[in-house]
């Protein structure tokens, strides 16, 4: 998912560092650039950003604006996601820690997961011998 992403990324950023060379206007001025922004695009000013230059997608033509606020609104989404899996493993770090769980030998988690597994095996296989022995009463 993540790989796909980031492919769909760079397949944008080429489609309008393509259509910025042909405009004649950098790329990078659209980003972040003073005088312009969503209100003055809706209102027609803002310069570059409230112009009609559009990358024919496979849907149709979208607008460089457009398509700037969507990889945008991804890569926040993604960084997001990021510090939120951060924040959760830094918490369940610290529960460890206050608990006082210690890092187990891997040869002694198999032998209880082992232990476990047979209890719960003979248990099964006990209750089903007492199910058929009570079937012939």
């Amino acid at each position: 998912d993540e790989e796909d992403k980031r492919k769909l990324v760079r397949k944008l950023v080429g489609q309008f560092a393509a259509a910025e060379d042909a405009d004649g206007g950098p790329l990078s001025s659209m980003v972040g650039g003073s005088g312009g922004g969503a209100a003055a695009a809706r209102a027609g000013g803002g310069g570059r950003l409230g112009s009609a230059a559009t990358v024919r997608m496979g849907m149709g033509l979208m607008t460089k604006e457009r398509a700037i606020r969507i990889i945008q609104r991804h890569e926040r989404g993604r960084q997001g996601k990021v510090r939120a899996r951060l924040v959760r493993d830094l918490a369940r770090e610290k529960r460890r820690l206050e608990l006082g769980v210690e890092e187990q030998d891997p040869v002694a988690a198999a032998t209880l997961i082992q232990k476990n597994l047979r209890g719960y095996l003979s248990r099964k296989r006990t209750n089903q011998l007492l199910q058929d022995e009570l079937v012939f009463l």
